[in-house]
């Protein structure tokens, strides 16, 4: 499952970048004084239409974005805690009282020679 939402991330970030980039400047579009198609964009969607509808699902990739990244943090938490629940379980069922055991008392040695 956190896999599956990490490629839908990944696929809204790229697409979010690409939204982001076809967002006409809002200053006056410079990129049409330069050939560019800034002064087309305008004239076909009209310029508030188009920063309106952009803008639009800008944040609303954005905040999926944001979401989406929050959800496969906390996934990925739980599946470590997890996996340091079940370690700590298994060292328990397979503990062995007879390696924690003192080890057998050597009697002293005798002094020779007395």
């Amino acid at each position: 499952m956190a896999t599956f939402l990490m490629v839908i991330l990944l696929i809204l970030a790229v697409v979010l970048i690409g939204v982001v980039l076809l967002q006409p400047s809002k200053g006056d579009m410079v990129g049409s004084a330069f050939g560019g198609v800034g002064g087309q964009m305008s004239s076909m969607m009209g310029a508030r239409a188009s920063l309106h509808f952009f803008h639009k699902v800008t944040i609303t990739i954005a905040s999926l974005v944001v979401v989406l990244s929050i959800v496969v943090n906390i996934m990925g938490h739980n599946k470590s805690q997890n996996a340091e629940e079940q370690k700590a379980a298994t060292e328990q069922v397979n503990y062995d009282p007879s390696q924690d055991a003192a080890p057998a008392e050597v009697p002293a040695p005798t002094p020779a020679g007395n």
